[in-house]
């Protein structure tokens, strides 16, 4: 699984809006007051930890989807169960106005999301690696307040997943979208899109398509 590179992050960066981040869960814990830190922050987030131990120890084995969603489950389900008893406990404990119920009240709120990446090979706990590539153009964004039509920006989010999808799987994004408009042009609606997403394209192709300038 280490070496595969990241074949959907489209898929990543359109389920980010339903897949919880990990760490904001953590986060909320860890702003505790430091005398309430001590206690229930320090457990949940050791319980978090050691859910990205397993995870980070089980992509670094080259298993097959299969197997790895396989022991995924096995070993990890536990520890989320055992962290959702933990919190439903201490829900019943913790006034919600505090910082530590306000905390346990958002994760419990998130928790169907949360233990979605269970499902896929392709999600993991969080959605950190799609949220580091959007960077560029977040910043960029400060330069063009405005698509100018909702069309404009959704042309715009289809180059943005293309070209970071493009990154992920080590291909240089103006040879890949060139390679994409001298495959497309001219085909019919019946044309095989999928055969174009970055995983599935001809590098040595795309390697060809001399560029200067970057």
């Amino acid at each position: 699984m280490a070496t595969r590179p990241m074949k959907l992050l489209l898929m990543a960066m359109t389920t980010s809006f339903m897949l919880a981040v990990w760490l904001m869960p953590a986060g909320s814990l860890s702003r505790m007051p430091r005398r309430q830190r001590a206690g229930s922050a320090q457990i949940a987030v050791k319980k978090i930890k050691e859910i990205y131990r397993i995870e980070s120890r089980l992509r670094d084995k080259d298993l097959d989807e299969s197997e790895f969603l396989n022991q995924r489950k096995t070993q990890i389900q536990p520890l989320l169960d055992d962290l959702k008893s933990w919190l439903d406990d201490k829900a019943e404990k913790v006034r919600p106005s505090t910082a530590t119920g306000k905390a346990v009240s958002y994760t419990l709120g998130q928790w169907s999301k949360i233990i979605r990446f269970l499902d896929s090979p392709y999600l993991t706990p969080d959605n950190n690696t799609a949220e580091q590539s959007i960077k560029p153009f977040v910043v960029g964004r400060k330069n063009w307040l405005f698509s100018g039509s909702p069309t404009g920006a959704k042309a715009s989010s289809l180059f943005y997943s293309l070209i970071e999808t493009a990154k992920a799987n080590d291909l240089n994004p103006y040879g890949y979208l060139y390679w994409i408009f001298e495959q497309y042009a001219g085909k019919g609606d019946n044309f095989d899109n999928e055969t174009l997403l970055p995983w599935k394209c001809d590098k040595e192709a795309i390697k060809k398509v001399a560029f200067k300038g970057l």
